[in-house]
Order: C-alpha cells, then structure tokens, then sequence
C-alpha cells in the first residue's frame, strides 16, 4: 500500500495529510478513469489522516530563553527591556521568588502606549501590576495546535501566549511564529 503525504490549508489552518492510497488494480477488472475505480479513490481518500501542527513545533526551533520582568518593575525598566531584546512583549512573572516560573500575565508595546496615553510622561513610572489583569492571563501549551492559538488569539485580541507545561512556563508563541509557520509548510508543500 502505498502513501502520500502532503500539506494543505483546511478551514484555514496547514495540516499534514497522510492518504494511504491501494495499490493500482485493487478493483480487479476496473480501468482508470472507470466510476468504480473513482469509487476506490473516494474510499481511499475517506482514510485522510491529519496531524496539526503543534505549539511545541515552533518551540524547538526557537531560543529557549524567555524575556521577563516582575510585575512591581516599572514600565519604564519593561520598556529598555523589550528595546535591549528587540522583542515586543514579555511574560510577567510574580514578585515572590519561590514561585519560580509562574506567569501571572503578559506585558506588550500596548501596554507601554497605553501608559502613556492615559498618563502622559509619568506612564512610565507605573508598575506593570497596574497595567495587566492578573485574572485573565490567556496562555497555551506545546500540545496545542496552532490553529486552536491562532483562534485564541484571534478571539482575545492578543498577539504572544505564554506557553505553560505542567504549570511551568517554558516558552512565549507570537502570531508570527504562527504565520511563519504556516508559510514555511506552504513554501515546502509547494515545492514537494
């Protein structure tokens, strides 16, 4: 039995096909092109097999560092350090020590404008606390697909998730490196 593999959009979202297709003349006595041998090709095709791509995809492929600041910084001290990183958004982690890895929520350039729109030049001098809802931090984690991110994304205005495992941070997804993604496979899919 022989087998494909392709890539291709479904409802928006790349996805690996693996068809498993019978080998030619499975139908004995049926030409090609004949309605049975179509009928064959239907039930094979009824086989599809998809595997989404997954959070964690992305993750091996990107640095494992995380840039991150404690949510009593300033915004101020969260702005240099989006700038010294050339990042747009970093994961706000809790001020006690012992908690390790816990995010609490996420930091962007939004926020940063946001502080100073609504407060001018003192916006920089607020705490980060007093700029991210704690209550509400959005995350994801490696065994999501990227099509169930990007909706989540999509439906919460956000563009970066922490990604949480076992309750330990262990990375942050952009809407870029989704689209990269997906562009990538597309690139590979076309020239396969």
């Amino acid at each position: 039995m022989g087998a494909l593999f392709r890539a291709s959009r479904l409802s928006g979202s790349l996805v690996y096909q693996t068809m498993f297709r019978p080998p030619f003349g499975t139908a004995p006595g049926v030409a090609p092109g004949d309605e049975r041998q179509q009928n064959v090709s239907v039930a094979a095709a009824a086989h599809l097999k998809e595997v989404a791509m997954q959070v964690g995809d992305i993750l091996r492929k990107k640095t494992a560092r995380v840039a991150t600041v404690r949510m009593n910084e300033t915004v101020g001290i969260a702005a240099q350090l989006m700038r010294a990183s050339n990042i747009s958004a970093l994961v706000v982690k809790d001020v006690v020590r012992t908690e390790c890895n816990t995010a609490v929520g996420m930091f962007t350039e939004r926020d940063v404008v946001r502080a100073i729109a609504e407060h001018g030049a003192a916006g920089v001098n607020l705490k980060v606390s007093q700029l991210i809802s704690v209550q509400q931090l959005v995350s994801c984690s490696s065994t999501d697909t990227l099509e169930h991110v990007r909706r989540l994304m999509n439906k919460n205005h956000i563009r970066h998730l922490p990604v949480i495992d076992d309750y330990s941070l262990i990375g942050v997804i952009s809407i870029r490196d989704i689209s990269t993604a997906f562009d990538n496979e597309a690139t590979a899919a076309a020239a396969a």
